[in-house]
């Protein structure tokens, strides 16, 4: 008997399983990303509101407004419940 259709399997399997591996390795990377980029804009906006730093133009402001806009209004419902 061949061994060959095991072997065949046993790749199979184990390229599915660095594919699966590589997908959930992406997905995790972009939620990394994306909460250091909330860290961030949450430190910038701190910093703002103690005065140790001013926004440089007006974009940069603009984000850190809706930002801050978006985590009041997440925090008044939250303590609306």
């Amino acid at each position: 008997m061949s061994q060959w259709p095991l072997v065949y399997e046993l790749i199979c399997t184990d390229l599915l399983l660095i594919l699966c591996v590589y997908i959930c390795t992406g997905i995790m990377l972009c939620v990394v990303r994306h909460r250091a980029k909330e860290v961030e804009l949450e430190v910038r906006l701190l910093k703002i509101q103690l005065g140790d730093e001013m926004p440089n133009d007006r974009k940069n402001f603009e984000i850190v407004a809706r930002h801050l806009q978006k985590h009041t209004f997440e925090r008044f419902s939250l303590a609306l419940n």
